[in-house]
């Protein structure tokens, strides 16, 4: 039996198969033509990515066209036996692999990708990232789906960007300015004319915050978004609120956030991850949030898991901008957990 509760402006619902989903996101997608998806194609570690399984249940749920978009990750398709081009880094010889191990630091002090974009770097990350879509399954999903597959990345350095004075215009015009105003340059052509029509942040629960608001982090195109983060996260909650004020100023922004599949669930002492984000693996919770009003969606997925409180800086920054925030929706989140999450 189909089961939900409202909290807030937030549905919460038992997600069995791709009817139960769809009976939740229609009415957030009726009466359009198209549909933008952004998924969570981060990284690789088990539980941690939105898995082809995932995908496959929102892509059934909705008959509209559908355009599935995300930028570059490194970390997620250069393998750690990968040999990759080299290039040099503070007068020694790196390759990527180093970037993606130990170029943090770096890429803070150096956040100009343009040598990126020369041969053979950029090349070279298209094709490893498209041997991940490859390899995950998802290129199989896009085609039987007949996706319309949009890579950020590639669109904004190969510079199908939209007017960076027409987004700031926008965007002010709604919302309070930006930290960084190289964020209005950072608004692709492809999805540009679409705009107006529903876009969904498609999350995960994790076993740390990163819901629908977080997930929008992956619209930056840089594949390590290193200074985005900011020297001891200086930029990172700013960051996150912004680019999401660039997007909704342009979209109708639902957030959705799901535990299907393999759900990875906070444990110091779990099986999988290190440091701070030890997790075990919970197979089939089966449930998803959905609203208009992410900042509210985050609060109560930030309440279902119990996180830390350190790590909701961004939702708190979002009250009265992109949404409602309030901490009574966290309580509520943490009273149902356990209806939810079987650990």
């Amino acid at each position: 039996m189909f089961y939900s509760e409202q909290i807030g402006d937030v549905a919460i619902a038992r997600v069995r198969d791709s009817t139960d989903l769809r009976k939740i996101i229609t009415p957030y997608v009726e009466g359009s033509e198209t549909v933008i998806i952004k998924p969570n194609f981060v990284e690789k570690a088990i539980g941690t990515y939105t898995s082809p399984e995932s995908l496959r249940t929102i892509l059934e749920a909705i008959d509209q066209k559908i355009i599935v978009t995300e930028g570059h990750q490194l970390v997620r398709c250069l393998n750690d036996d990968e040999k990759s081009p080299e290039f040099a880094a503070d007068g020694e010889t790196r390759d990527l692999l180093w970037l993606k191990k130990n170029g943090w630091g770096w890429m803070i002090r150096n956040p100009d990708w343009s040598w990126f974009r020369d041969e053979p770097y950029w090349d070279f990350l298209k094709k490893i990232d498209q041997r991940y879509l490859d390899e995950m399954g998802f290129s199989d999903l896009f085609n039987e789906f007949d996706v319309e597959w949009v890579n950020v990345t590639d669109e904004i350095w190969g510079g199908e960007t939209v007017d960076a004075e027409l987004v700031k215009e926008t965007v002010e015009s709604k919302y309070p300015p930006v930290q960084h105003e190289r964020l209005y340059g950072y608004l692709p052509k492809i999805l540009y004319k679409y705009q107006g029509i529903p876009f969904i942040s498609y999350s995960k629960l994790k076993h740390y915050v990163t819901f629908s608001m977080k997930n929008m982090f992956g619209m930056i195109p840089d594949p390590i978004r290193a200074w985005w983060h900011g020297k001891d996260g200086e930029y990172h909650q700013r960051s996150i609120l912004d680019i999401n004020k660039i997007y909704s100023a342009f979209f109708n922004m639902i957030g959705v956030s799901e535990a299907f599949d393999k759900t990875p669930i906070w444990n110091k002492k779990g099986e999988y991850g290190q440091f701070d984000f030890k997790y075990d693996i919970v197979e089939n919770l089966q449930f998803a949030g959905v609203s208009r009003d992410m900042v509210q969606l985050d609060s109560v997925m930030y309440g279902i898991g119990h996180h830390n409180a350190q790590d909701m800086e961004h939702i708190a920054l979002a009250d009265g901008i992109l949404g409602k925030y309030d901490e009574t929706l966290v309580e509520q989140g943490k009273k149902i957990s356990d209806k939810w999450i079987r650990k």
